[in-house]
């Protein structure tokens, strides 16, 4: 009696669980060309290996001890998404976890990222790393390795995560404490050119939900300074809303946020009671600014 001929299985690939090797490895490709950017000469291994290996230079260091530091970026990734710009996130992750460091008197090493996402978009991944690379090699620190994790299912579509994680060195005797801290020290602060990565819960809670605006409400422009401030001529709408306030020195835009001003119900800019101390202009050998 003859058989019935029974069809050949069809075999399941990563592809068909929505997972595409062939687009990771070319994305990975550029991740790579963006790494060797940052390269310094403690570096000692490739990307792409298990490990990053990365040898401290003990000519600098009498006593050199390790600091380490990890980080994400937090719910300003939800701000990212809606405005399709991913560079600046990448840029913050690196800052923040280089503070983080700082804090104890290290100097970065090396730096290492994780992206995971639901779908591999190459152009979304791309521009975080450029952000991250762009602003390890500001601050002297080599992005050695990192994860691209494709997640099918784990992640709404057009969303991802991103973590990072740092190095740094710092001598024995340098490192900071906080021990010898007395009654009458000076303490200094240094002013910020706006949220980074640090209280966007909040942030997100009052500009869309309490003041009612949206991605679309953001105006970018290449005049934008920061540091700059104007006496008795900004305005805003609503309480906290960061505006453009024009100065008296020619081109030059200041920004700011007016939470002493009441939210109206009209449109109509009201007068913000806080006054601002003009400052002079940078000049144009120290007037580049990072406008995020």
């Amino acid at each position: 009696m003859a058989k019935t001929p029974t069809s050949t299985p069809t075999p399941i690939t990563y592809a068909d669980a929505g997972v595409d090797i062939t687009r990771a490895n070319r994305t990975k490709q550029r991740i790579k060309y963006l790494a060797h950017k940052t390269f310094t000469r403690g570096v000692l291994s490739e990307i792409g290996g298990f490990g990053g290996l990365f040898a401290v230079d003990k000519t600098k260091y009498a006593d050199p001890v390790l600091v380490s530091s990890v980080d994400g970026v937090g719910t300003k990734l939800k701000v990212a998404f809606e405005m399709g710009l991913h560079s600046t996130v990448g840029a913050d992750l690196v800052n923040h976890c280089v503070n983080d460091i700082a804090v104890q008197g290290a100097a970065p090493l090396f730096f290492m990222d994780y992206l995971a996402t639901g779908k591999l978009e190459p152009s979304i991944a791309e521009q975080v790393v450029e952000g991250i690379a762009d602003a390890c090699k500001h601050n002297g620190c080599a992005l050695i390795g990192g994860e691209t994790a494709e997640m099918p299912g784990f992640y709404p579509d057009g969303e991802y995560d991103l973590a990072g994680f740092i190095v740094g060195v710092v001598d024995r005797e340098r490192i900071i404490t906080g021990k010898d801290v007395q009654i009458g020290d000076i303490v200094l602060g240094l002013p910020s050119n706006g949220l980074h990565t640090n209280g966007y819960a909040l942030a997100r809670k009052l500009l869309f939900e309490v003041a009612h605006y949206s991605p679309e409400t953001y105006e970018p422009s290449s005049n934008w300074v920061h540091g700059l401030s104007c006496q008795s001529s900004s305005t805003c709408s609503n309480s906290g809303t960061s505006r453009r306030t024009r100065c008296s020195a020619p081109s030059t835009w200041a920004w700011g946020c007016c939470w002493s001003c009441p939210r109206q119900n009209s449109r109509k800019p009201k007068p913000c009671s806080n006054a601002w101390e003009k400052k002079p202009t940078p000049s144009a050998a120290s007037s580049k600014v990072n406008a995020r």
